[in-house]
């Protein structure tokens, strides 16, 4: 999965530390890895509040969620959260439209 990671960090210096948490947060995503294209990770930290967003490349359409929030960690918990949610629906709908066509 770490090949197919873009992580970005703004306005601050990116630890090895963060960098770990996303990619231990970002394994749930490896089921979906042979429909996963690219996936870019933006950190920005402005004042005392943090955005995150997440965007995914897929064979067919691309994928996006964004949090923010004063707790890097929490923000990041939230974005991965959203796009599996994202991603399941996706799924599920591709599933159903092949059983009925």
């Amino acid at each position: 999965m770490k090949n197919k990671l873009e992580l970005t960090a703004r306005h601050f210096d990116l630890t090895d530390n963060i960098r770990d948490f996303v990619e231990k947060k970002l394994k749930k995503f490896d089921k979906h890895n042979k429909y996963i294209i690219n996936m870019r990770m933006i950190l920005e930290q402005e004042s005392n509040r943090n955005h995150v967003e997440l965007t995914i490349k897929t064979r067919d359409t691309i994928f996006s969620s964004k949090d923010e929030g004063y707790d890097l960690y929490i923000s990041i918990d939230n974005v991965v959260d959203k796009m599996q949610s994202q991603l399941f629906k996706h799924r599920e709908l591709f599933e159903t439209r092949r059983k009925s066509g």
